[in-house]
């Protein structure tokens, strides 16, 4: 069940708290590189292909490559996920799976991806044929991708895990659980995304050596994010729910 009758999210599914999700995260990459710089090597395909087939495909198409950086990045962030939940998971682990965890995360990347392709695509209309109500649109567009995508930092990870769970987990609770964890906790989700963000966005101007090396760091530290704002809304739930069972 999702939401209980006063309207809180459940968090059960979450991952199990950890005292510096940060620092064991740091703690993690030197003996998990291999496996980290194989989910990498997957993560960095659509920017490459982005950045060959740029001329081809103009701004848009680049856009939509770009942003099937974060479904690709999916398999990596699950990874970072496990390991920093204490267990172990290796190369073959990280390719049995890939489909799995490429079908959890298509739902909570397809609405930020949505968003910024529509963004793009108005800022071409406007600066291109000069319409005006393209401003509007772009505008619009461009905050519910940052909206999007600031509850995707939680939401795609808290599915990815509570996803191996027995019964799985809705797309919806998902969605739900990041929207109330996010706006409870909002730094480190918020940093988080300006680190993904100017990940992406650089990337393919840059190396893409740069993102095969810095990915694994990018996950963990999305992951150890992600951990410290449930753990955080839980604490609050707990906080809420035994305030009003004395109530």
């Amino acid at each position: 069940m999702t939401m209980e009758s006063r309207g809180w999210p459940v968090l059960d599914d979450a991952p199990r708290r950890h005292p510096d999700p940060l620092r064991r995260a740091a703690m993690l990459l030197w003996p998990n590189l291999p496996v980290l710089l194989a989910g990498s090597g997957l993560a960095v395909l659509p920017l490459g292909l982005a950045r060959v087939l740029a001329p081809v495909l103009g701004i848009v198409g680049t856009t939509m490559l770009s942003v099937a950086f974060l479904l690709a990045v999916a398999p990596l962030l699950q990874t970072a996920m496990v390991l920093l939940a204490g267990d172990h998971r290796g190369i073959g682990d990280l390719a049995r799976g890939l489909n799995r965890d490429l079908r959890a995360a298509l739902p909570m990347v397809a609405l930020p991806a949505g968003a910024a392709v529509l963004t793009v695509a108005a800022v071409e209309t406007w600066t291109v044929y000069g319409q005006l109500w393209a401003v509007g649109s772009a505008a619009a567009c461009a905050a519910v991708t940052v909206i999007a995508t600031a509850i995707m930092i939680v939401a795609l990870p808290y599915r990815l895990h509570a996803d191996q769970l027995p019964g799985g987990c809705p797309a919806r609770e998902a969605w739900l659980v990041g929207l109330y964890a996010a706006t409870r906790r909002p730094v480190p989700v918020l940093g988080t995304l300006c680190a993904v963000g100017l990940f992406g966005s650089v990337l393919p101007l840059v190396s893409l050596a740069l993102g095969f090396l810095g990915l694994g760091p990018l996950a963990l530290l999305w992951a150890a994010a992600a951990t410290a704002t449930l753990d955080h809304g839980r604490a609050l739930l707990d906080r809420l729910t035994n305030s009003s069972q004395v109530v």
